[in-house]
């Protein structure tokens, strides 16, 4: 774990420049917490922004995980009105998203318009890593394998390009430390059982344990991000209008 908790270290530097300030896209869950913990522990400038509904899950997480990790976070509340722009807007120029990808990209799209500074660090690619979804989960042997490749696949080329214009769309400069290319090679020549363990995103558990993140959020149940920031719900009640 120290070896992969290491590479993992080196792959959020060459996201994260030294000298420049960043915001985390902070949920208060193991990927965005441990993002959060490492610039802290590296001294950067960061701000953690938490996006969701009034009321949302994400809240009260990401304040509980603040507490734990010594620091604050800053929650913005989105509107119905905002929301309901944003997803005009990806209706317009990406017809093709449905269901959970669509969520996810409106989600994206309200938090890269409101987020400060221009540095924008994300959390994205360590479910696909790290066996994060309850469909992968489910499977073992050659279906695991293939599922988990096809999901990384559909990542890199499709879900996260859009997610990398919407930044553009903001003047902003979005960065996934999961996703760069020398720790997705390392993760790679772990086998996909090995990275699946008893329980969802279980070798990434070990990793952030062998970095010094706090047990308690360590251990938190996966929670997506669509359904923690309430924009899912709201997305599908925008249909029903």
């Amino acid at each position: 774990m120290q070896q992969l908790g290491l590479s993992f270290r080196r792959a959020f530097d060459r996201s994260w420049p030294r000298g420049e300030a960043g915001t985390v896209l902070f949920s208060g869950g193991l990927d965005s917490s441990l993002l959060a913990h490492l610039a802290l522990g590296a001294g950067r400038e960061n701000t953690l922004f938490t996006i969701g509904l009034p009321g949302s899950k994400d809240f009260y997480a990401a304040a509980n995980s603040a507490i734990l990790l010594g620091t604050r976070f800053v929650p913005r509340a989105a509107t119905r009105a905002e929301l309901g722009a944003s997803v005009q807007y990806l209706r317009k120029n990406h017809p093709e998203l449905r269901g959970n990808d669509l969520s996810v990209q409106v989600g994206m799209d309200l938090a890269l318009a409101r987020a400060p500074g221009k540095l924008i660090v994300c959390g994205q690619g360590a479910d696909e890593l790290f066996v994060g979804y309850q469909h992968t989960f489910d499977l073992s042997g050659a279906q695991l394998a293939e599922r988990g490749e096809r999901d990384l696949r559909k990542l890199q080329e499709t879900d996260w390009p859009i997610s990398l214009e919407l930044a553009v769309r903001h003047g902003k400069l979005l960065v996934a430390p999961f996703l760069d290319g020398d720790f997705i090679a390392r993760v790679s020549r772990i086998p996909w059982e090995v990275r699946k363990g008893p329980e969802r995103k279980s070798l990434l558990r070990l990793v952030a344990r062998s970095l010094k993140l706090p047990e308690e959020i360590a251990r938190l149940p996966k929670r997506a991000f669509q359904y923690g920031t309430g924009i899912h719900k709201a997305v599908q009640s925008l249909r029903a209008d």
